[in-house]
């Protein structure tokens, strides 16, 4: 291994880490304030909300509605409640009147106090729509349970819809309520952006806003020059990204100014000891993304090898999973007049590391899949959620699993990830 200062130079020195470097520089309102949940859930109301300036009128409401009675889970709804839950049904009514809160205490001031996160209301159709919305975090013991038996108390003669938003793609405890993923915002937002009538400001608004969170979405893969890059730069810098992860705490930024006060304290001199602090210095201006580069080490050797069988491959790190497709896919897409270098993939596997176990799942998103092809995608989807025992969709977009692989070690994930991508190739490649 290279001396820390010749590897800390050769880092510096690298092209294509001076262009990931640009690339993560931030200018927009929203990246910069990355939302939490509770802001999130902000932008979902506002996206809700008929009366606000953002033009798209209920159309939100209609797609989150029609997305929400196409879940499983709706299957056990009366049957009054899934005819109004039917597409037919949601897209030929009127939401325009509804009122939209979020944080809504529904509690009536009795016992502890209990919010709803959003909550949309019209009093004259006798209709509730509450919003359990989760950004990473888990639900609560009977959170769910207690919202829909208040949301009872409080509207005893209204039609209550109850619907599970969660990035992470849980069921809800609660019996009535219909779990949605955030396959769903990414997507919506994807086909909001390619309305020609919405303001250029209110574009670029939506455009941040599904950028931000497609990163907790871990089913909406897209196009991403930086991806690229990351995952150039952390097969090439396997070393010198180990010794940023073990000389600094990356996930604590609270620490920083002792991290920097321990690096320059006396005694510490000498090249190593320079070298040290500027790898400190190059790490603290983009630790999202060093942190990206040190999270794909993990799969250098799935990289390496479904890449030496595909040489079209795309990858897109994420969170807490890497993604892959091939760029010959991009014909099975309709892309946006607005950045089409930026899209939703059609198609792809995704790797997840789960207690030094991995995870494979090869899927199909059809949030922008062309027309021609979205019937010979879904029937492609149906056989393979039959051969592999995938209980079957009830709904015709979205984001389809095709067969997963669990429980794999290192040595076994890279030639089960290439098997999954062969098949799904071979699929595909009999598409007219």
């Amino acid at each position: 291994m290279a001396d820390m200062e010749t590897m800390v130079n050769d880092l510096y020195a690298d092209a294509d880490v001076q262009r990931m470097l640009a690339l993560a520089c931030k200018a927009e309102p929203l990246h910069i304030c990355f939302p939490r949940e509770v802001n999130v859930s902000r932008f979902v109301a506002w996206l809700l909300d008929p009366n606000q300036g953002h033009g798209l009128s209920d159309r939100a409401i209609k797609s989150l509605l029609t997305r929400a009675g196409q879940s499983d889970r709706a299957c056990s709804l009366t049957a009054n409640e899934r005819r109004f839950l039917s597409a037919s049904s949601v897209q030929t009514q009127s939401f325009s009147s509804m009122i939209v809160t979020t944080e809504a205490d529904v509690s009536n001031g009795k016992g502890k106090r209990c919010s709803v996160d959003i909550l949309a209301m019209d009093p004259f159709a006798r209709l509730y729509i509450a919003i359990e919305n989760k950004f990473g975090a888990r639900e609560g013991v009977a959170q769910t349970h207690n919202y829909s038996r208040h949301l009872g108390k409080l509207f005893p003669t209204y039609r209550g819809i109850h619907i599970f938003l969660d990035s992470n793609d849980a069921t809800p405890q609660g019996d009535c309520w219909l779990p949605v993923g955030y396959d769903w915002l990414s997507g919506f937002l994807a086909d909001a952006e390619r309305m020609n009538w919405l303001s250029a400001e209110v574009k670029s608004t939506l455009s941040q806003f599904r950028s931000i969170i497609q990163d907790a979405d871990e089913e909406s893969s897209s196009s991403s020059p930086l991806a690229a890059l990351v995952s150039k730069v952390a097969g090439n810098y396997g070393p010198v990204l180990g010794l940023m992860q073990t000389l600094f705490n990356t996930q604590a930024t609270s620490l920083r100014a002792a991290q920097l006060a321990a690096l320059v304290a006396p005694g510490e001199v000498g090249n190593d000891a320079k070298a040290r602090v500027r790898l400190f210095q190059l790490y603290c201006r983009a630790p999202a993304t060093w942190d990206k580069c040190i999270r794909q080490r993990q799969f250098a050797r799935v990289n390496a090898e479904l890449r030496a069988a595909f040489p079209d491959l795309e990858t897109e790190p994420r969170r807490v999973v890497t993604s892959f497709t091939r760029k010959d896919w991009i014909r099975l897409l309709e892309l946006p007049e607005e950045n089409p270098t930026e899209y939703l993939w059609a198609a792809g596997i995704h790797v997840r590391l789960v207690d030094e176990k991995f995870r494979i799942v090869s899927w199909i998103q059809f949030a922008n899949v062309s027309t021609a092809l979205r019937e010979p995608l879904l029937k492609l989807s149906a056989t393979f959620r039959s051969t592999y025992g995938i209980g079957a969709r009830n709904r015709d977009h979205g984001w389809h699993a095709l067969r997963r692989s669990v429980l794999l070690t290192p040595a076994k994930v890279a030639e089960e990830a290439v098997a999954h991508m062969r098949e799904l190739s071979q699929a595909i490649s009999t598409l007219p």
